[in-house]
């Protein structure tokens, strides 16, 4: 796995931050993209997003500074 990530040029923790940094500039941009998202009953929970917030932070994946 190793190698294969190394031969694909696969960095998981990069494209996790990638994917926060997109969802916060959209609800930077609009008052209603969060709303949507919590709306969102088939992939958003209040749980789930406490935990994931706490995973991206621990893993220093993103700072709590710009998750705030």
């Amino acid at each position: 796995v190793r190698d294969a990530a190394e031969r694909f040029q696969w960095e998981p923790r990069k494209l996790v931050g990638q994917v926060v940094d997109i969802y916060l500039n959209l609800a930077a941009l609009s008052d209603t993209f969060a709303e949507f998202i919590a709306h969102d009953e088939r992939s958003y929970t209040p749980q789930m997003m406490n935990d994931v917030i706490r995973r991206l932070v621990s893993n220093n994946i993103v700072p709590i500074s710009q998750i705030e």
